[in-house]
């Protein structure tokens, strides 16, 4: 989609594939200064003064705020607030799915097999910051719906796994604690893991609106126990907001998610959250909500927009409780900014909110908030409102008033015929809006499900895709025409297509047998995104099923007349489940697979499994190097490339190196690790991982390669200046740090070379942002860099001198430390 501003401040939403308006709006010129549609053509950013917006390019809800920035007119970079979430640290905030669960000294612990998820849904883009320490044997995980951070077999090595992971294992120490940040950005296709500060691994996850979040203590086989502690949700790579975050904060808002606001509002709520359960116990549920929600009826009526939102949100924890709150949500109706949360909130609250419907009808056709309007009105039954809008003219009302018929909790006949023929609608937004509203019938009825089945017919790709969120709602799930639904997605033309539905086909009902094979066929799309999303939906799925499901993927493994594609998914099965398989059967299989008769491919994969089971297990490095080049996915490419990295042996360095100039950035991170494993006898590789370090496109690679040219120590004459370049480009944060930290090291082997990294470590020292928290990182290195290299970097005193006065705690500590060691 598009969007484009004309002449006197019409503002115009067109389709770019046909060239067909979806939707127009009259903006005067002074209040949209700037206009730009993103990459991904689903938002576009208004600049008006000193207020940045992201709205929706959706149709349905055409001007829709999504995102809101307010900042200084000096120039500073402005700070995205984040939604207002529940305390992370709060076990009354996530639902037990099962196992033993409970809050011990202010941290939530989980026991064995074990599962807790967030009530709440995340941003897409976020990173999820907390403290974790293993107690006995047990496998952490956190799952972000499209891929999941832990410890997964019987080697205790903490990684990202999902699709096109990258980076070497984290190993940890059980009794022991750890800081894991996560990060998520760019519409969600891009993850990356910090443990203690330094950097393990990348993703590329397929990207999602919203975000699930669960916790898991242990599989079937765990025996100990996890503590999660001090757990905040932060915008994503935003260090100054991660501290703007725990200044001048509540204990409520402390983990919250949302950064600090012109000054701090304390609530009843937030005061009384403050007093932590008693060692051991579970924490105790509220007593007295509707009291609670009294005390926040006048907060709603705060003429500060932003406190009345948060007030608003209290509510939309507690519906039940909120009845006497409708006559002032009623009134925040009419205000602009609190309309949409208010009707959202009166729609939960139910049959008490009822004398809501005449102001809710009224507002309905304003635009900017018809979607959340149209569920409240579908929520508190009004069918014949609905019914009547459903064949309004405009576009954007017609797709509300569909959208809010599924919120009904009685859809007669006549709803439905309503929803089927809306699903037909000349507008691509109503169909959508249909999709999801069919899939709200419960049960599914034959009429709904020939209706969402036709949907994949539609010439318009987002409404096929609409119909893999569609059918995750469908309740219950029916096995058989659901999955011949799924089955038709998966040979859709587009690949967006076939990968939401991959996901959604993981979570929908429950593991059977059915939805195995269905996604063991999607193991062998032509795409290597839909093949990895696949193989990723397979280990969910088997996941929380019975046993069954693992003895039919071992079978699947095993059986030469399958297609090589599917054997290698259940492979991967097999790789992540290896801790709950026994050790016999299993090392039979793999012995069997790994023989000549096999492919170089299963060889390679099965080769890398047994090892995982046994680590005396030598694996053949002439199959391994054959898969480098020859593996037909990408997971073989990848472990192969790892396996001849710590096998030590430098006969297998021509064959990174070649794989290393010939790859187009998938494995690169991969390579330059295993290259770095073999330390000096890697000197030939050197030309290479400087070209990767001087590649503009590259970033978290590039710092691997950084790394590596240090851990090799050889042709500091090549490596030394590439490492000075890259600390001129202050975009590139990651690899910055990784260049400070190799040239300390490499010019010990180059003291002709020393002159100049001092200039270069000083020149970080006296940038403007030096001294701030954002910044600390780098110049922090920056200063431990010259204090070991003592007598040389003098002249850089007085520059380490003037950060004893800087806003971060850290780099005045380490400013400190430094001069003590040049003077």
């Amino acid at each position: 989609r598009g969007v484009s501003l004309g002449d006197g401040g019409l503002r115009k939403f067109w389709e770019a594939e046909t060239g067909k308006k979806l939707a127009e709006e009259f903006v005067p010129d002074s209040n949209d200064n700037h206009l730009a549609s993103s990459v991904t053509g689903r938002v576009i950013a208004l600049d008006s003064g000193n207020e940045a917006q992201i709205r929706t390019l959706d149709p349905s809800r055409v001007d829709q705020v999504a995102k809101r920035w307010v900042f200084p007119v000096t120039g500073e970079t402005p700070v995205e607030p984040m939604p207002k979430l529940p305390n992370l640290n709060l076990l009354r905030n996530w639902k037990t799915i099962r196992g033993d669960w409970k809050i011990v000294d202010g941290r939530i612990v989980g026991s064995g097999d074990s599962r807790i998820e967030f009530k709440r849904r995340l941003p897409c883009d976020m990173t999820l910051r907390f403290r974790m320490k293993v107690v006995g044997e047990t496998n952490p995980r956190v799952r972000f719906e499209t891929f999941h951070f832990g410890y997964e077999g019987r080697q205790r090595k903490l990684f990202l796994h999902g699709p096109k992971a990258t980076g070497e294992p984290f190993s940890f120490e059980q009794d022991r604690e750890y800081l894991v940040e996560v990060q998520i950005a760019k519409a969600g296709t891009q993850a990356s893991l910090r443990i203690d500060g330094k950097e393990v691994a990348a993703s590329n996850p397929a990207s999602i609106d919203e975000r699930r979040l669960w916790i898991e203590a242990g599989g079937k086989q765990s025996k100990g126990s996890v503590e999660f502690f001090d757990l905040e949700v932060l915008p994503p790579g935003n260090e100054q907001a991660r501290v703007d975050q725990t200044l001048g904060q509540s204990p409520e808002d402390k983990f919250s998610g949302t950064p600090a606001t012109r000054r701090p509002r304390r609530t009843r709520q937030q005061a009384t959250s403050d007093t932590q359960p008693a060692i051991g116990q579970r924490e105790p549920e509220q007593n007295d909500s509707a009291s609670e929600v009294r005390d926040v009826i006048p907060l709603l009526l705060s003429n500060d927009d932003d406190e009345a939102l948060d007030a608003i949100r209290m509510l939309e924890e507690q519906p039940q409780h909120a009845a006497a709150a409708v006559p002032t949500l009623i009134q925040l109706l009419e205000r602009e900014r609190t309309r949409g949360k208010a009707a959202e909130v009166l729609g939960l609250i139910g049959p008490p909110a009822l004398t809501a419907l005449p102001d809710l009808q009224r507002h309905f056709p304003n635009g900017d908030d018809s979607m959340e309007i149209a569920e409240a009105l579908g929520q508190l039954g009004d069918a014949a409102f609905l019914q009547q809008q459903s064949r309004n003219r405009g576009n954007t009302l017609r797709a509300a008033a569909v959208h809010g018929l599924g919120f009904l909790r009685e859809k007669p006949e006549a709803i439905v015929n309503i929803l089927v023929s809306a699903s037909r609608d000349r507008d691509s937004s109503v169909q959508r809006a249909a999709v999801a509203s069919l899939a709200r019938v419960s049960p599914p009825t034959e009429k709904t499900l020939r209706a969402l089945s036709a949907v994949l017919q539609n010439e318009n790709a987002w409404v096929r895709v609409a119909l893999s969120t569609a059918i995750l709602t469908l309740s219950p799930f029916p096995e058989e025409p659901g999955l011949k639904i799924a089955r038709s997605a998966m040979h859709d033309a587009d690949e967006s297509v076939r990968r939401n539905m991959v996901h959604a086909i993981a979570e929908c009902g429950a593991s059977t047998p059915g939805k195995l094979d269905l996604l063991l066929e999607a193991a062998q799309d032509p795409v290597d995104d839909v093949r990895e999303a696949a193989s990723y939906a397979l280990g969910n799925l088997v996941e929380y099923s019975d046993g069954e499901l693992l003895n039919l993927v071992m079978q699947k493994a095993q059986d030469r007349t399958q297609p090589e594609l599917v054997r290698l998914a259940a492979l991967q099965v097999v790789f992540w489940k290896r801790e709950e398989i026994e050790s016999s059967p299993a090392h039979e299989m793999l012995s069997a697979m790994t023989e000549p008769a096999e492919s170089i491919s299963v060889r390679a994969f099965a080769a890398h499994c047994r090892n995982e089971l046994d680590e005396t297990y030598t694996r053949d490095l002439d199959v391994l190097q054959r898969a480098v080049k020859e593996g037909v996915t990408l997971d073989v490419r990848r472990y192969s490339v790892i396996a001849l990295g710590r096998s030590g042996d430098p006969d297998v360095l021509p064959t990174l190196i070649t794989a290393l100039e010939a790859d187009d950035g998938t494995l690169t991170s991969l390579i330059a690790a295993s290259l770095s494993d073999l330390r000096e006898d890697a000197a030939p590789a050197v030309p290479a991982l400087c070209r990767v370090v001087s590649d503009p496109k590259s970033d978290y690679p590039a710092s691997v390669a950084a790394r590596a040219l240090r851990n090799i120590g050889q042709r500091t004459d090549l490596s030394i200046p590439v490492l000075l370049d890259a600390l001129g480009d202050p975009a590139r944060y990651s690899l910055r740090l990784a260049a400070v930290e190799s040239l300390v090291v490499l010019v010990n082997s180059a003291p002709s070379d020393t002159d100049r990294v001092v200039a270069a470590l000083t020149a970080l020292l006296n940038e403007s942002d030096a001294g701030n928290v954002g910044n600390e990182e780098l110049t922090c290195a920056a200063l431990i860099g010259l204090s070991k290299l003592n007598d040389h970097a003098r002249s850089a005193s007085p520059f380490v001198r003037a950060l004893l006065n800087a806003d971060s705690e850290a780099v005045r500590q380490a400013a400190q430390s430094t001069l003590k060691a040049l003077e």
